[in-house]
Protein backbone atom coordinates (compact mmCIF):
# COMPACT_ATOMS: atom_id res chain seq x y z
CA UNK A 1 0.00 0.00 0.00
CA UNK A 2 1.34 3.42 -0.96
CA UNK A 3 0.52 7.02 -0.09
CA UNK A 4 1.10 10.36 -1.78
CA UNK A 5 3.06 12.67 0.57
CA UNK A 6 1.46 15.75 -1.02
CA UNK A 7 -2.27 15.05 -1.46
CA UNK A 8 -2.37 12.10 1.00
CA UNK A 9 -4.14 9.81 -1.48
CA UNK A 10 -3.69 6.12 -0.62
CA UNK A 11 -3.27 3.46 -3.32
CA UNK A 12 -3.66 -0.29 -2.86
CA UNK A 13 -1.84 -1.05 -6.10
CA UNK A 14 1.82 -1.51 -5.18
CA UNK A 15 2.80 -1.38 -8.83
CA UNK A 16 2.04 2.37 -8.97
CA UNK A 17 5.00 4.70 -8.45
CA UNK A 18 3.41 8.11 -8.99
CA UNK A 19 0.27 9.82 -7.70
CA UNK A 20 -2.45 9.91 -10.34
CA UNK A 21 -3.59 13.39 -9.23
CA UNK A 22 -0.41 15.44 -8.83
CA UNK A 23 2.42 13.19 -10.11
CA UNK A 24 4.24 13.04 -6.76
CA UNK A 25 6.33 9.98 -5.99
CA UNK A 26 4.40 7.56 -3.79
CA UNK A 27 5.75 6.58 -0.39
CA UNK A 28 5.47 3.13 1.11
CA UNK A 29 3.17 3.31 4.12
CA UNK A 30 5.35 0.83 5.99
CA UNK A 31 8.43 3.10 5.97
CA UNK A 32 6.69 6.42 5.25
CA UNK A 33 9.70 7.19 3.07
CA UNK A 34 9.52 8.00 -0.59
CA UNK A 35 10.47 5.11 -2.77
CA UNK A 36 13.39 5.18 -5.08
CA UNK A 37 12.72 5.07 -8.79
CA UNK A 38 15.09 3.43 -11.19
CA UNK A 39 14.64 5.12 -14.56
CA UNK A 40 16.86 4.56 -17.56
CA UNK A 41 18.66 7.71 -18.60
CA UNK A 42 19.58 8.28 -22.22
CA UNK A 43 22.60 10.33 -21.09
CA UNK A 44 24.23 7.53 -19.06
CA UNK A 45 26.87 5.17 -20.34
CA UNK A 46 26.60 1.42 -20.39
CA UNK A 47 28.77 1.32 -17.28
CA UNK A 48 26.10 3.28 -15.35
CA UNK A 49 22.84 1.99 -16.82
CA UNK A 50 20.60 3.33 -14.04
CA UNK A 51 20.23 6.42 -11.99
CA UNK A 52 18.33 6.95 -8.73
CA UNK A 53 15.85 9.79 -8.19
CA UNK A 54 13.87 10.83 -5.18
CA UNK A 55 10.41 12.36 -5.39
CA UNK A 56 11.60 15.92 -5.87
CA UNK A 57 14.10 14.94 -8.56
CA UNK A 58 11.83 13.08 -10.97
CA UNK A 59 11.90 14.71 -14.42
CA UNK A 60 8.49 15.96 -15.57
CA UNK A 61 8.97 14.22 -18.91
CA UNK A 62 9.21 10.90 -17.12
CA UNK A 63 6.08 11.62 -15.10
CA UNK A 64 4.07 12.51 -18.20
CA UNK A 65 5.37 9.42 -19.97
CA UNK A 66 4.17 7.29 -17.07
CA UNK A 67 0.54 8.45 -17.49
CA UNK A 68 -0.35 8.37 -21.19
CA UNK A 69 -3.95 7.31 -20.48
CA UNK A 70 -4.56 10.24 -18.11
CA UNK A 71 -3.22 12.73 -20.65
CA UNK A 72 -5.36 11.14 -23.36
CA UNK A 73 -8.50 11.42 -21.24
CA UNK A 74 -7.81 15.10 -20.59
CA UNK A 75 -7.40 15.83 -24.29
CA UNK A 76 -10.61 13.95 -25.09
CA UNK A 77 -12.49 15.94 -22.48
CA UNK A 78 -11.22 19.22 -23.92
CA UNK A 79 -12.27 18.18 -27.41
CA UNK A 80 -15.76 17.30 -26.16
CA UNK A 81 -16.13 20.67 -24.45
CA UNK A 82 -14.98 22.47 -27.58
CA UNK A 83 -17.40 20.48 -29.75
CA UNK A 84 -20.37 21.21 -27.47
CA UNK A 85 -19.47 24.90 -27.39
CA UNK A 86 -19.28 25.00 -31.18
CA UNK A 87 -22.72 23.37 -31.49
CA UNK A 88 -24.24 25.85 -29.02
CA UNK A 89 -22.74 28.82 -30.87
CA UNK A 90 -24.00 27.51 -34.22
CA UNK A 91 -27.49 26.85 -32.85
CA UNK A 92 -27.62 30.26 -31.21
CA UNK A 93 -26.59 31.93 -34.43
CA UNK A 94 -29.20 30.04 -36.45
CA UNK A 95 -32.13 30.76 -34.15
CA UNK A 96 -30.95 34.32 -33.63
CA UNK A 97 -30.95 34.85 -37.37
CA UNK A 98 -34.43 33.35 -37.70
CA UNK A 99 -35.75 35.53 -34.88
CA UNK A 100 -34.27 38.84 -35.96
CA UNK A 101 -34.95 38.30 -39.66
CA UNK A 102 -38.59 37.51 -38.84
CA UNK A 103 -38.88 40.48 -36.51
CA UNK A 104 -37.31 42.76 -39.09
CA UNK A 105 -39.46 41.54 -41.96
CA UNK A 106 -42.47 43.53 -40.76
CA UNK A 107 -44.88 40.93 -42.13
CA UNK A 108 -48.45 41.34 -40.88
CA UNK A 109 -50.18 38.10 -39.95
CA UNK A 110 -53.75 39.28 -39.22
CA UNK A 111 -56.11 41.84 -40.73
CA UNK A 112 -59.68 43.12 -40.54
CA UNK A 113 -61.39 44.37 -43.71
CA UNK A 114 -63.93 46.96 -42.63
CA UNK A 115 -67.21 47.49 -44.52
CA UNK A 116 -66.65 49.89 -47.38
CA UNK A 117 -68.43 53.18 -46.86
CA UNK A 118 -71.10 53.91 -49.46
CA UNK A 119 -70.15 57.49 -50.31
CA UNK A 120 -73.31 57.86 -52.43
CA UNK A 121 -75.49 57.25 -49.41
CA UNK A 122 -78.22 55.60 -51.48
CA UNK A 123 -79.61 52.08 -51.32
CA UNK A 124 -78.89 51.48 -55.00
CA UNK A 125 -75.13 51.54 -54.34
CA UNK A 126 -75.22 49.76 -50.98
CA UNK A 127 -75.10 46.32 -52.58
CA UNK A 128 -71.86 47.31 -54.32
CA UNK A 129 -70.01 48.53 -51.21
CA UNK A 130 -71.17 45.63 -49.02
CA UNK A 131 -70.66 43.02 -51.72
CA UNK A 132 -67.15 44.15 -52.60
CA UNK A 133 -66.26 44.08 -48.90
CA UNK A 134 -67.29 40.43 -48.66
CA UNK A 135 -65.55 39.34 -51.85
CA UNK A 136 -62.39 41.11 -50.71
CA UNK A 137 -62.57 39.27 -47.37
CA UNK A 138 -62.95 35.98 -49.25
CA UNK A 139 -60.00 36.73 -51.53
CA UNK A 140 -57.64 37.78 -48.72
CA UNK A 141 -58.60 34.75 -46.65
CA UNK A 142 -56.94 32.61 -49.33
CA UNK A 143 -53.54 34.17 -48.63
CA UNK A 144 -51.02 31.97 -46.80
CA UNK A 145 -50.11 32.88 -43.21
CA UNK A 146 -52.77 35.61 -43.02
CA UNK A 147 -55.72 35.50 -40.61
CA UNK A 148 -58.68 37.53 -41.92
CA UNK A 149 -61.64 38.41 -39.72
CA UNK A 150 -64.97 37.21 -41.07
CA UNK A 151 -68.01 39.20 -42.07
CA UNK A 152 -69.77 38.78 -38.74
CA UNK A 153 -66.85 40.33 -36.85
CA UNK A 154 -66.40 43.42 -39.02
CA UNK A 155 -69.92 44.33 -40.14
CA UNK A 156 -70.95 45.22 -36.60
CA UNK A 157 -68.81 48.32 -37.10
CA UNK A 158 -70.74 49.37 -40.20
CA UNK A 159 -71.91 52.97 -39.98
CA UNK A 160 -69.88 53.60 -36.82
CA UNK A 161 -67.06 56.10 -36.52
CA UNK A 162 -64.40 54.03 -34.74
CA UNK A 163 -60.66 54.56 -34.90
CA UNK A 164 -58.75 51.76 -36.69
CA UNK A 165 -56.47 51.31 -33.68
CA UNK A 166 -59.46 50.67 -31.42
CA UNK A 167 -60.95 48.21 -33.92
CA UNK A 168 -57.63 46.37 -34.13
CA UNK A 169 -57.41 46.10 -30.35
CA UNK A 170 -60.97 44.81 -30.05
CA UNK A 171 -60.61 42.27 -32.87
CA UNK A 172 -57.03 41.30 -32.06
CA UNK A 173 -55.53 42.06 -35.48
CA UNK A 174 -52.34 43.78 -36.59
CA UNK A 175 -53.83 45.85 -39.41
CA UNK A 176 -57.13 47.34 -40.54
CA UNK A 177 -58.20 47.91 -44.15
CA UNK A 178 -60.93 50.50 -44.67
CA UNK A 179 -62.25 52.42 -47.64
CA UNK A 180 -64.94 54.41 -49.43
CA UNK A 181 -66.80 53.61 -52.63
CA UNK A 182 -68.32 56.24 -54.89
CA UNK A 183 -70.38 55.40 -57.97
CA UNK A 184 -71.05 58.03 -60.61
CA UNK A 185 -72.84 56.77 -63.66
CA UNK A 186 -70.74 53.93 -65.06
CA UNK A 187 -67.64 54.98 -63.09
CA UNK A 188 -66.66 53.52 -59.72
CA UNK A 189 -64.04 55.15 -57.46
CA UNK A 190 -62.69 53.08 -54.60
CA UNK A 191 -60.33 54.63 -52.01
CA UNK A 192 -58.54 52.29 -49.59
CA UNK A 193 -56.33 52.79 -46.52
CA UNK A 194 -54.29 50.14 -44.71
CA UNK A 195 -53.42 51.10 -41.13
CA UNK A 196 -51.00 49.38 -38.75
CA UNK A 197 -52.63 48.78 -35.37
CA UNK A 198 -49.60 49.16 -33.11
CA UNK A 199 -48.73 52.66 -34.34
CA UNK A 200 -51.89 53.91 -36.02
CA UNK A 201 -49.76 54.81 -39.03
CA UNK A 202 -50.91 54.33 -42.59
CA UNK A 203 -49.04 51.49 -44.28
CA UNK A 204 -50.57 52.02 -47.67
CA UNK A 205 -53.27 53.95 -49.47
CA UNK A 206 -54.61 53.75 -53.01
CA UNK A 207 -57.44 55.04 -55.17
CA UNK A 208 -58.91 52.92 -57.95
CA UNK A 209 -61.09 54.39 -60.70
CA UNK A 210 -62.77 51.80 -62.90
CA UNK A 211 -65.73 51.33 -65.16
CA UNK A 212 -68.57 49.40 -63.54
CA UNK A 213 -67.85 46.52 -65.94
CA UNK A 214 -64.31 46.21 -64.56
CA UNK A 215 -65.13 45.70 -60.89
CA UNK A 216 -65.04 41.90 -61.21
CA UNK A 217 -61.31 42.04 -61.95
CA UNK A 218 -60.79 45.00 -59.59
CA UNK A 219 -61.29 42.95 -56.43
CA UNK A 220 -58.52 40.54 -57.54
CA UNK A 221 -56.21 43.48 -58.23
CA UNK A 222 -56.91 44.95 -54.80
CA UNK A 223 -56.26 41.62 -53.07
CA UNK A 224 -52.92 41.33 -54.85
CA UNK A 225 -51.91 44.90 -53.95
CA UNK A 226 -52.85 44.43 -50.30
CA UNK A 227 -50.88 41.18 -50.09
CA UNK A 228 -47.81 42.99 -51.42
CA UNK A 229 -48.12 45.69 -48.77
CA UNK A 230 -48.54 43.03 -46.09
CA UNK A 231 -45.25 41.54 -47.37
CA UNK A 232 -46.92 38.23 -48.11
CA UNK A 233 -45.10 36.35 -50.85
CA UNK A 234 -47.51 34.75 -53.30
CA UNK A 235 -46.85 31.69 -55.38
CA UNK A 236 -48.72 30.95 -58.58
CA UNK A 237 -51.00 28.64 -56.61
CA UNK A 238 -51.75 31.37 -54.06
CA UNK A 239 -52.80 33.77 -56.81
CA UNK A 240 -55.07 31.12 -58.29
CA UNK A 241 -56.62 30.51 -54.87
CA UNK A 242 -57.44 34.20 -54.51
CA UNK A 243 -59.40 34.05 -57.75
CA UNK A 244 -61.01 30.71 -56.91
CA UNK A 245 -64.79 30.73 -57.19
CA UNK A 246 -64.94 34.19 -58.80
CA UNK A 247 -66.07 35.19 -62.26
CA UNK A 248 -64.70 37.36 -65.03
CA UNK A 249 -68.21 38.20 -66.25
CA UNK A 250 -69.11 41.72 -64.98
CA UNK A 251 -72.87 41.15 -65.21
CA UNK A 252 -72.68 37.86 -63.33
CA UNK A 253 -70.57 39.54 -60.66
CA UNK A 254 -73.05 42.39 -60.13
CA UNK A 255 -75.97 39.95 -60.01
CA UNK A 256 -74.12 37.97 -57.37
CA UNK A 257 -73.42 41.10 -55.30
CA UNK A 258 -77.07 42.12 -55.47
CA UNK A 259 -78.17 38.66 -54.38
CA UNK A 260 -75.62 38.69 -51.56
CA UNK A 261 -76.91 42.04 -50.31
CA UNK A 262 -80.52 40.84 -50.27
CA UNK A 263 -79.63 37.54 -48.64
CA UNK A 264 -77.94 39.30 -45.73
CA UNK A 265 -81.21 41.08 -44.90
CA UNK A 266 -82.44 37.73 -43.53
CA UNK A 267 -86.10 37.92 -44.53
CA UNK A 268 -88.19 35.45 -46.50
CA UNK A 269 -88.93 38.01 -49.18
CA UNK A 270 -85.30 39.08 -49.57
CA UNK A 271 -84.16 35.43 -49.58
CA UNK A 272 -86.51 34.65 -52.47
CA UNK A 273 -85.25 37.62 -54.49
CA UNK A 274 -81.67 36.64 -53.67
CA UNK A 275 -82.20 33.14 -55.07
CA UNK A 276 -83.48 34.62 -58.32
CA UNK A 277 -80.41 36.84 -58.63
CA UNK A 278 -78.01 33.98 -57.86
CA UNK A 279 -79.70 31.89 -60.55
CA UNK A 280 -79.34 34.72 -63.06
CA UNK A 281 -75.64 34.96 -62.18
CA UNK A 282 -75.27 31.22 -62.83
CA UNK A 283 -77.05 31.61 -66.17
CA UNK A 284 -74.49 34.26 -67.12
CA UNK A 285 -71.54 32.16 -65.95
CA UNK A 286 -72.31 28.46 -65.36
CA UNK A 287 -68.86 28.04 -63.72
CA UNK A 288 -69.44 30.76 -61.14
CA UNK A 289 -68.92 28.72 -57.94
CA UNK A 290 -69.84 31.47 -55.47
CA UNK A 291 -73.19 31.94 -57.18
CA UNK A 292 -73.97 28.25 -56.63
CA UNK A 293 -73.05 28.63 -52.97
CA UNK A 294 -75.33 31.66 -52.71
CA UNK A 295 -78.19 29.79 -54.35
CA UNK A 296 -77.83 26.86 -51.96
CA UNK A 297 -77.69 29.11 -48.92
CA UNK A 298 -80.65 31.05 -50.26
CA UNK A 299 -82.86 28.25 -48.99
CA UNK A 300 -81.45 28.53 -45.48
CA UNK A 301 -82.59 31.65 -43.66
CA UNK A 302 -80.06 31.37 -40.84
CA UNK A 303 -76.88 31.05 -42.92
CA UNK A 304 -75.11 33.46 -45.20
CA UNK A 305 -73.50 32.70 -48.58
Amino acid sequence: MKKCPKCKNVYDDDSLNFCLDDGEWLADLATDEPATAVIPSPNLTSEDPTRSFRSGDIPKESIRASFPETAGRSKTKLWLIAAVAAVLVAAGGFFGYRYFSSAGSGQIASIAVMPLVNANGDADSEYLSDGMTETLINSLSQLPNLAVKGRGSVFRYKGKDVEPKQIANELGVQAVLSGRLLKRGESVTLSLDLVEASTGNQIWGEQYVRNINEIASLQKEIARDVSNKLKTKLSGTDQQNMAKGHTADPEAYQLYLQGLYLWNQRTEDSAEKARELFQKAIDKDPKYALAYVGLANGYITNDRP
